[in-house]
């Protein structure tokens, strides 16, 4: 049960971390540079400060721009 918790609120927190990224991306959509998320990670309000949004693609769009990201895909 203690493992299902866990699951569950990780998976939670992950969630808040996209939330909170996407909207830094959309008041900063020419990036914030590069290894600058930790700074950026709690201007949603949604968590506390950490230093990844825990998914790759959200990561390079705040950091490095919207553009750079559809270049790279």
């Amino acid at each position: 049960a203690n493992s299902e918790e866990a699951v569950t609120q990780s998976a939670g927190f992950r969630t808040l971390l996209w939330k909170g990224a996407v909207q830094v991306i959309k008041a900063n959509p020419v990036g914030t540079g590069i290894g600058t998320y930790r700074f950026y990670s709690t201007k949603a309000g949604l968590t506390t400060q950490t230093a990844l949004t825990h998914n790759s693609y959200l990561q390079m769009a705040l950091e490095t721009s919207v553009l750079s990201l559809v270049g790279f895909v």
